[in-house]
Formats: structure tokens, sequence, C-alpha cells
């Protein structure tokens, strides 16, 4: 069965360092990763209410996932649910354990 490329619309995406608000995830064919604004609804795209980081597959484990989503939670109640301060900070978990996904790296999408 061959791959198909993927698309997720989300308030916040975390790719290689930076804060994307209300845009488009597309993981290719190929595991090309791109962000684009959101500017209209189209087919076979998933919403995700909440922040989704695009990691290493390789780097990223059950236990940093779990670190993230505990952490993300954490933030939200201190942050009152401000999505975009939320993302900066699981932004700075992320770099630290150096999971961001490269270009010669698959891509693995967790929401938090």
């Amino acid at each position: 069965m061959a791959k198909t490329s993927r698309k997720i619309l989300a308030n916040i995406i975390l790719h290689q360092g930076r804060v994307y608000k209300n845009s488009v995830l597309e993981i290719g064919e190929d595991n090309s990763v791109t962000v684009l604004p959101f500017d209209g609804e189209t087919a076979a795209t998933t919403f995700i209410s909440g922040i989704v980081a695009v990691c290493n597959a390789n780097a990223i484990n059950e236990e940093l996932v779990r670190l993230l989503k505990k952490e993300s939670a954490l933030f939200r109640n201190t942050l009152a649910d401000n999505l975009t301060s939320v993302g900066v900070k699981i932004n700075d978990i992320l770099e630290k354990h150096n999971v961001w996904c490269s270009l010669a790296d698959i891509p693995e999408i967790v929401e938090l």
C-alpha cells in the first residue's frame, strides 16, 4: 500500500523550535514536513484542538511523551490556558532533549 500525505490543523504546532498558531501541518509521502497558515478548510485534514509537536521518531520515547503531556497540563493551569505561552515552554523542553525533526529524520506527531 502506498504511503499518503497527512494534514493536521491545530491551534499550535511546534516544529524546529518555532511556534505556529492556527496552522496546517503536512507530512508528505517522503516524510517532508511543511507548516502553512490556515486559509480555509480542505478535505482530509484532521483537526487537533490544542498543541502538536513534530519530533524525530528515532529520538522521542514514551517517557519523554509522558513528561511533555504532564508539563503541558501544568503550564496550561499556570498560564491560564494561553496555548502560545504553553507552546513556548514546551519548546524549551523539546530543545533540551534534542528531539526536533530535521530534514533527514522521520517525523512523529506528539499531541499535547
